[in-house]
């Protein structure tokens, strides 16, 4: 079988910027679901003209960063009967991070949480972890019946990256206050998979094909969607 994903390992934080072009976070821009960035900053960003804003300090970016492993290993230890579950490669354990990538299309980049393999059918998928405050009534349904949309387009995105994987498990942390404001926090999982997502998979596909080819490649700012 051809094989459809590279990787490129990555050996430090910059080199893995430098390969990185249109990313999991990057697909809800292209498709206007972003609630922080569009179209025009993503592709001044990917042609050079600016520069990302760094966030990697913000107290909800480092708590998010630092839980992923205890999270993805709650899921582990939860769901030990039914998935094997692959932690990702880090720079602090061994020297790299990966980066996969699409063998014909490798402007399409992914950074994974972890794999997974389902025990019982040997499906090849992965996880995604999210941590997330939901004291908002307005946060809280958007977790109720699935997930944010921003997220969503993220998992579609690393379907399209690797045509093989065929489920992913999205496992958030939800804080949130008790009506006496008390904090708690529960742990959620989401399961999607490549065929009950394959038509949206497409469309995101076509999508950021068409804003690669059409857009970055044609040196042509994309316009503004009415409204922001």
């Amino acid at each position: 079988m051809e094989k459809t994903t590279g990787i490129t390992k990555c050996t430090s934080h910059e080199d893995w910027l430098a390969h990185r072009t249109i990313g999991g976070s990057d697909a809800s821009v292209i498709l206007d679901e972003n609630p922080y960035r569009n179209k025009q900053q993503l592709y001044r960003e990917l042609k050079g003209i600016e520069t990302p804003k760094d966030i990697s300090d913000k107290p909800y970016v480092l708590f998010g960063k630092r839980a992923e492993e205890h999270i993805r290993a709650l899921f582990a230890l939860k769901y030990v009967d039914d998935f094997e579950v692959i932690n990702p490669p880090t720079l602090e354990n061994d020297g790299y991070i990966e980066l996969l990538y699409r063998v014909d299309k490798p402007y399409l980049t992914a950074t994974l949480d972890g794999r997974l393999v389902d025990k019982h059918s040997g499906k090849k998928g992965f996880i995604e972890v999210k941590t997330a405050d939901v004291i908002k009534s307005a946060a809280k349904e958007k977790w109720t019946d699935g997930v944010p949309d921003n997220y969503y387009d993220q998992i579609l995105h690393y379907f399209v990256v690797n045509p093989e994987f065929e489920f992913c498990v999205l496992v958030a942390l939800l804080s949130y206050k008790t009506k006496d404001g008390d904090d708690r926090a529960t742990l959620r999982s989401y399961l999607f998979t490549r065929e009950l997502c394959k038509h949206d998979i497409a469309n995101l596909e076509d999508a950021e094909t068409y804003y690669w080819e059409h857009y970055v490649m044609k040196d042509i700012e994309p316009p503004l969607r009415i409204g922001i």
